[in-house]
């Protein structure tokens, strides 16, 4: 029984007729393919020759480990294992949850993994739903099979092996040998082979790592150390992210990435006994170290300030509120985002399906709203198509505030609302603040609140390099030559030699000048759209 499910033996009348019923319920239910009913009266059948079988065996006296029994729910003395230990396992109940429930409550003898050893990973499921309901000190709790089916053993177990040597996360690593508990540091070899999604964001053709990549790493960081505590938290909190290089990633160079935390230094004060600085860096054979992000973070625990918490998020929501109304009001104008995220592959910001989250898009030039979806990083399916014009590439250079909810849902398909206030000057790109925020799908929930993001556009590299940037924005189309009396005749109307400039600007999105030697728009969605010919000799 786990708190999700349960299986249930006996005779084949009852079982028939409790089928019966969940039928009539809806209930979803399957057969084991078994014989026998283990752990039921049906084995009693057998108890007497099993007891014969095994009533030389002795028990220890003592044991270097402590022995969770899934026959009495709790704590077994290696005295207790006796052979009518065995028998009564044959025929009672399994009292898998509270076993498990057992071992995993105690913080001091909580294990930080569990290892199944069996011919398949059947209590993998069980295992997860039981962590799940006890609460979060043990949700991250790792789980390895020895033994998987249809898959080769000596694989399984060498795989069990090296998790048990080492826990790693792909995002934060594991935690560094040199790291303590004032400074806690987490280290993790970055590949593409390892985290396929991550080549997902190619900027001007590079792999790069995104920068919620730097905020997952930050939040787990918090979170484990919050976890040492046994605390529990239903909130992330970010000020003063800052964002320095960027970090780069190929296919034939591992990078090493490092998060530190350390309480924060408040002035002659002393430290924070509530935000943690972190600083992100990272090393390769190709570079010395690199700083790339730096902010504060902090988790919001239950506790004796709640109420006042809750007072201060109430009327949190009701800004929100106002303000998600102005933004539904102002954005109107629908956009197309398969067509935009084929806009911004083609201009050098690509964004695989794992990064597309955007649907139901309505924007105007200073306020925007969708629906931001949770994708399947399982799932890397990348294609470029086309292009559109966009005036400037921005990147994200830093965050004032940040604070995520821990009830945002991690499940692929969820969604979210997504909120936005700000936008930048078409004609003089420069660094433009934004104010975004997610609410729950009815907006009762402020579930993320982003505050004074700085979005900065990218230097030209040949704007002020003399290269040859006309390319960048007309084509050039040869005309034939006419006899002299019409080249005489066109003297009069145009230059024989000409360039046509067509500047599209079919909406505000800021983020890059499109090429306009590539696929050009058809008909229908040139319509309306402002156009001019300029003609140089």
């Amino acid at each position: 029984m786990t708190p999700s499910s349960v299986t249930v033996s006996g005779d084949v009348d009852a079982i028939s007729e409790l089928e019966a019923v969940l039928n009539e319920k809806s209930i979803f239910h399957r057969h084991l393919k078994l014989d026998v009913a283990y752990h039921s009266n049906h084995m009693k059948n057998v108890v007497e020759a099993y007891f014969k079988a095994i009533k030389t065996i002795k028990p220890a006296t003592t044991a270097i480990a402590i022995f969770f029994s899934s026959v009495t729910g709790g704590i077994a003395a290696p005295a207790d294992l006796g052979p009518a230990y065995w028998v009564q396992n044959l025929t009672s109940t399994v009292l898998f949850t509270n076993a498990l429930g057992k071992m995993c409550a105690d913080g001091e003898s909580r294990p930080n993994m569990l290892i199944e050893l069996g011919p398949h990973s059947a209590l993998k499921g069980p295992i997860r739903d039981t962590l799940k309901g006890i609460g979060p000190p043990t949700a991250k709790i790792a789980y390895a099979p020895t033994v998987v089916r249809n898959s080769e053993p000596s694989h399984s177990l060498l795989d069990a092996a090296g998790a048990a040597d080492g826990k790693r996360d792909d995002i934060l690593g594991t935690m560094a040998l040199f790291s303590n508990n004032l400074e806690p540091t987490w280290r993790n070899i970055v590949r593409l082979d390892d985290v396929p999604w991550l080549r997902e964001q190619r900027i001007q053709g590079m792999s790069v790592y995104p920068m919620a990549g730097y905020l997952a790493m930050a939040i787990e960081a918090a979170e484990r150390r919050a976890q040492q505590h046994e605390a529990i938290f239903y909130r992330f909190e970010f000020r003063e992210l800052k964002v320095g290089a960027a970090l780069v990633l190929t296919d034939d160079v591992d990078t090493e990435a490092v998060i530190t935390l350390r309480p924060y230094t408040e002035g002659t004060r002393g430290n924070s006994d509530i935000w943690d600085e972190f600083r992100i860096c990272s090393w390769n054979t190709k570079r010395a170290w690199t700083e790339h992000c730096t902010g504060h973070v902090r988790v919001r625990i239950n506790g004796k300030q709640q109420t006042l918490v809750s007072n201060v998020a109430e009327t949190g929501l009701k800004h929100m509120s106002i303000q998600t109304k102005k933004v539904m009001t102002a954005a109107t104008y629908r956009i197309d985002t398969q067509n935009m995220y084929r806009v911004l592959s083609g201009v050098g910001a690509g964004y695989g399906p794992c990064f597309q989250g955007l649907e139901n898009y309505f924007s105007n030039p200073h306020h925007s709203r969708a629906d931001l979806y949770l994708r399947d990083t399982k799932k890397v399916m990348y294609k470029d198509r086309g292009r559109m014009e966009l005036e400037a590439l921005y990147m994200p250079t830093m965050i004032r505030s940040l604070i995520i909810s821990a009830n945002l849902s991690t499940i692929p398909g969820d969604f979210v609302k997504a909120w936005c206030v700000g936008g930048p000057s078409l004609s003089t790109p420069q660094p433009t603040k934004f104010d975004l925020w997610a609410t729950s799908q009815d907006s009762t929930e402020v579930l993320i609140n982003m505050e004074g993001l700085i979005l900065t556009p990218m230097k030209d590299p040949n704007a002020d390099s003399g290269g040859d940037v006309a390319e960048l924005c007309y084509k050039i189309e040869w005309q034939p030559l006419h006899d002299d009396k019409a080249i005489a005749e066109e003297e009069r109307q145009e230059p024989i030699d000409y360039i046509n400039v067509t500047l599209w600007s079919p909406m505000s999105l800021p983020m890059a000048i499109l090429p306009m030697e590539s696929s050009p728009m058809d008909a229908s969605s040139m319509a309306g759209l402002p156009t001019a010919v300029l003609a140089i000799t």
